[in-house]
C-alpha cells in the first residue's frame, strides 16, 4: 500500500510540476504578446503608420507596403507639410528628418530644434541654440547666425522665397534665399501669407497688412485683422468696436458686422397687494423680469448695445459685458480697466 502511496504522490508532485511549467509559458507568452502590442495608430502617409507602443515607451514606424517595423525607439514624429515626403522625428532629445512615405531616416537625430522643409530647405538648431537651414542632403546652405524666440511660435518657412525670422530682441522680419533682410525685423509677430500675397502683422498690439511688394496695404491701426473666406471676400477689421469686411483695394464690402447677439433683460418692482394690519396697512411688492428693448452684440470677445428693432448701435462693442438696470439705464463694465460706467439708453454718460 505504501508503494501505491509513493508512486501516487510522484505522479502528482510531476502533473503539478508540469502545470507549473504550462501556467509559465503561457503567462510569459501573453507578457511577450502584451510588449509587443501597440495602443494608439495614426496615418504618416498611405504606407507609414505610426505606433505607440505603451510598454516601451515609444513610437515605432509601420511600412504597410513592406508589412513590417521599419523604425523603433523614437519619441514622437511630425505631421509632413503638403506635397513633401520629409519630416521630422524626436529622438533621445534631438531632432532629425525621415521619409513619411517609407518610415527610413534621412537625416539622423543631431538638432536641438529643427522645423519642416519647406521651398527645399529646413530651419535646423545647432547646440548653440542659433538657426541654420540645410537642405535635403543635410548641407547647410544658411548659416547659424539666426537667432530663435520659441514665445512667437514662428514656423521658419520659406513662402515664395521668404521667410519670417527673428532677431535677438524677439523681433520679426522676413530673410530671402540668400539669408539676407528683405525686411528688416520691426513686427512683434508677421503671419504666413495668404494667397501668396499678404502678410498681417502685429506692432504694439495692433494689426496691419503687407502687400506682396512688402508695404504696408492697410496701415497698423486695427485692434484685429483675420482673413475671410476667399481672396474675393477680403479682410475682416476691427476696430473701436466696428468689424467691417473690406476688399484689398480697400472697398468696403460689409460696414457693419458682429460676431453674436443675445437679448437683455431688467427687472420691474411691481404694487402686488395692500395689506391691513394693526397700525393702518403695509403695501407688499414683487419684481417682474421684462424684456428689454435693446439687444447686448458681440464684436471679437467685447459687448456692445444696440435698438433691437432698428439696429441702431447705442454703444460700440467696447466692454466687457453689459447690463440692463432698468428700461433706461444701462451699466457696461469696463474692458482696460476694473469698473463701470452708467448710460443712458441714448449712450450719453451718466456722471
Amino acid at each position: 500500500m505504501k508503494k501505491y502511496f509513493k508512486i501516487l504522490w510522484r505522479s502528482l508532485l510531476g502533473l503539478a510540476a508540469v502545470v507549473i511549467v504550462l501556467v509559465g509559458m503561457v503567462l510569459l507568452i501573453k507578457w511577450c504578446r502584451n510588449q509587443n502590442n501597440y495602443y494608439t495608430e495614426r496615418e504618416l502617409s498611405d504606407n507609414v503608420t505610426v505606433r505607440w507602443y505603451y510598454h516601451k515607451s515609444e513610437y515605432r514606424l509601420y511600412n504597410s507596403h513592406e508589412k513590417k517595423t521599419v523604425l523603433k525607439g523614437i519619441d514622437k514624429v511630425v505631421k509632413p507639410a503638403r506635397g513633401d515626403s520629409l519630416t521630422v522625428f524626436f529622438q533621445d532629445g534631438l531632432r532629425g528628418y525621415l521619409n513619411a512615405n517609407t518610415g527610413k531616416i534621412v537625416i539622423p537625430a543631431q538638432y536641438s530644434s529643427a522645423w519642416l522643409f519647406s521651398e527645399g530647405v529646413a530651419a535646423v538648431m545647432d547646440s548653440s541654440g542659433k538657426i541654420g537651414f540645410v537642405d535635403k542632403d543635410n548641407k547647410v546652405v544658411l548659416p547659424f547666425v539666426y537667432s530663435s524666440c520659441y514665445g512667437k511660435n514662428v514656423d521658419y518657412l520659406f513662402h515664395n522665397g521668404l521667410c519670417v525670422m527673428t532677431d535677438v530682441q524677439g523681433t520679426c522680419g522676413l530673410i530671402d534665399v540668400t539669408g539676407s533682410w528683405a525686411l528688416a525685423p520691426k513686427y512683434d509677430y508677421i503671419w504666413s501669407p495668404r494667397y501668396g500675397k499678404y502678410r498681417i502683422v502685429i506692432e504694439d498690439g495692433k494689426y496691419g497688412v503687407l502687400d506682396e511688394s512688402l508695404s504696408l496695404l492697410f496701415p497698423i491701426e486695427y485692434d484685429f485683422i483675420e482673413f475671410a473666406n476667399s481672396e474675393a471676400d477680403g479682410l475682416l477689421l476691427i476696430k473701436d468696436g466696428v468689424k467691417q469686411q473690406v476688399a484689398f483695394d480697400g472697398t468696403v464690402l460689409v460696414p457693419f458686422m458682429l460676431d453674436d447677439a443675445s437679448d437683455l433683460y431688467y427687472t420691474q418692482r411691481i404694487e402686488s397687494i395692500v395689506v391691513p394690519d394693526g397700525e393702518g396697512s403695509s403695501t407688499l411688492y414683487s419684481e417682474v423680469t421684462l424684456l428689454s428693448d435693446y439687444l447686448q452684440y458681440c464684436v471679437h470677445n467685447s459687448w456692445g448695445l444696440m435698438h433691437r428693432e432698428t439696429g441702431k448701435v447705442i454703444l460700440p462693442a467696447l466692454y466687457n459685458d453689459i447690463e440692463m438696470l432698468s428700461s433706461t439705464l444701462v451699466k457696461a463694465e469696463l474692458a482696460e480697466a476694473s469698473g463701470y460706467i452708467l448710460f443712458d439708453v441714448n449712450g450719453q454718460r451718466i456722471e
